[in-house]
């Protein structure tokens, strides 16, 4: 989506999260309010956490965090939100999220940003060909994990998710909404995004001690 159209931090930086493991509660803001000036922070938010598309989505977020960590070492914040506890335990239980996960109750924070919610008109979502693409991609890539949906939401089966990502000042540089079932940011999008950000930053630090040196000698002569 264009950058004109992302989501106002101000929309969902009071939004609460809560935290199933320890029973806090705290505001959204937080997550990028605590950020080192060199770190990034990146969300994704899920629609079930029993859906296999989410499964799929996570193991492969899991991944491309670690590419991250090689080239930019404990520089990317990464975090997995969902819309309900019901099969919270589950998820974080078999590793399929290598990061931090919370709840946003009341779904408060997808209505600020949103997402959308497929109805009869659109079959659900499951009308659109990519759906099954990404199902055949999952079955091919994830045939040991033997993946699947194993239960069904509470509150609702219909919400989409999508995903975001936050400098330390709470600016978004990137957000992502889902279109369909199965839908989500690509690795090589994301991993732009990234090398872009750190790497002009890189250069502005080099620019900076460029000034720095010269600024050195001078007064040296």
């Amino acid at each position: 989506m264009d950058k004109g159209e992302y989501v106002s931090i101000d929309k969902i930086k009071d939004k609460k999260l809560y935290n199933p493991t320890n029973k806090e509660e705290f505001e959204f803001e937080t997550l990028y309010s605590s950020l080192k000036s060199n770190q990034l922070l990146y969300v994704i938010f899920f629609r079930r956490w029993g859906w296999v598309f989410c499964k799929a989505g996570a193991l492969e977020l899991s991944k491309t965090k670690m590419k991250v960590n090689k080239e930019y070492p404990n520089r990317l914040r990464l975090v997995g939100i969902g819309l309900e506890e019901l099969g919270y335990e589950e998820f974080l239980k078999e590793g399929y999220f290598q990061s931090e996960l919370y709840v946003n109750k009341g779904k408060t924070i997808y209505k600020a940003m949103n997402f959308s919610k497929p109805g009869c008109l659109t079959c659900w979502g499951f009308c659109k060909k990519d759906v099954f693409k990404r199902l055949k991609n999952i079955e091919e890539n994830f045939k040991e994990k033997k993946l699947k949906t194993d239960m069904v939401a509470k509150s609702d089966q219909f919400q989409m998710g999508g995903s975001i990502m936050i400098t330390p000042s709470g600016n978004v540089i990137f957000q992502h909404q889902d279109s369909y079932y199965g839908d989500h940011a690509k690795e090589e999008v994301i991993m732009e995004m990234i090398n872009n950000y750190f790497g002009n930053e890189n250069a502005n630090n080099n620019g900076n001690r460029e000034i720095e040196e010269t600024e050195k000698l001078s007064g040296r002569n």
